[in-house]
């Protein structure tokens, strides 16, 4: 009897806790607005350099990249994504060097889109589609042939276009990929002879990235009579 005394409370509390656990997350499931995610990205990117392509004999390496970011619902399924980006090119032209790093910060509007619910019984991919724009400061470090490194720096925006997805590995972990088209240019100056003109250098170009998502709060629409799965 004091046994049963003993487990029965203990019975109860448990029931309690899990109940208001389901009632926070369907409560999150249904809430409008509020924190999704955060997330990181790594991946790779493909600047146009387009000054450099045309007038010189440089070429420039695979661009590694990076970002760490975190969305906010506005109104599921829009969403409002802020981070930070680091990206770095390397050229070389005979005995001469470029590099560029990009430090940025992002802005992105997303709009998702999934087929699950709330009743579907295995874990489904979810879409999104986006526009943002980049706040990026530049560092130019210039090696030439021979006398001392020249070092550049400034800003430029960039607007962007981008589609992922995303898929679940468990109810709050999602893996996918993100393709993004980066448009934009900033200003350099180039020594020719004894004059030294300002250039505009386009470093528009496509980006690929691998992501990894915790999500708190995810989108899932209510599901129609009929189609449950």
């Amino acid at each position: 009897m004091k046994k049963l005394l003993f487990i029965l409370p203990l019975i109860f509390f448990t029931l309690v806790s899990e109940a208001q656990q389901r009632f926070s997350s369907y409560r999150q499931q249904n809430q409008a607005y509020g924190f999704r995610s955060v997330g990181i990205g790594i991946g790779g990117a493909f600047p146009s350099f387009d000054y450099y392509a045309d007038n010189t004999s440089y070429e420039f390496d695979f661009t590694p990249m990076a970002s760490f970011s975190a969305e906010f619902w506005v109104a599921k399924p829009i969403a409002i994504r802020a981070g930070v980006g680091y990206l770095n090119s390397n050229g070389t032209a005979d005995d001469e060097e470029t590099s560029v790093a990009q430090l940025s910060g992002t802005i992105d509007a997303l709009i998702y889109f999934t087929s699950t619910s709330r009743f579907s019984r295995k874990p489904k991919p979810s879409f999104y589609l986006g526009v943002g724009a980049e706040f990026v400061q530049l560092s130019v470090e210039h090696t030439p042939s021979f006398g001392d490194v020249q070092n550049l720096n400034g800003g430029t925006t960039l607007a962007r276009l981008l589609a992922g997805f995303e898929y679940p590995v468990t109810p709050q972990v999602k893996l996918g990929a993100e393709l993004q088209y980066g448009i934009g240019t900033y200003e350099q100056g180039f020594a020719t002879g004894t004059n030294e003109t300002l250039e505009e250098v386009s470093i528009s170009g496509a980006r690929a990235m691998v992501t990894l998502k915790y999500v708190f709060n995810d989108y899932t629409p209510r599901a129609r009579r009929g189609r449950y799965r």
